[in-house]
């Protein structure tokens, strides 16, 4: 991820976390593939950057 980059949650493709199906939050939202992606937290956050 760039680090100069700043997401916010309304930069996410999708309001739900892709593994959990649960809204995510601002604070785990990373730039996966060109596209914001948010989870619910760091742990699924981690297995989205590693997939």
């Amino acid at each position: 991820m760039n680090v100069d980059c700043v997401l916010r949650i309304g930069d996410a493709i999708d309001p739900t976390c892709p593994w959990s199906k649960q809204p995510i939050t601002g604070e785990t939202l990373i730039l996966h593939h060109g596209h914001g992606v948010g989870s619910i937290n760091p742990g699924c956050r981690d297995t989205i950057e590693a997939a």
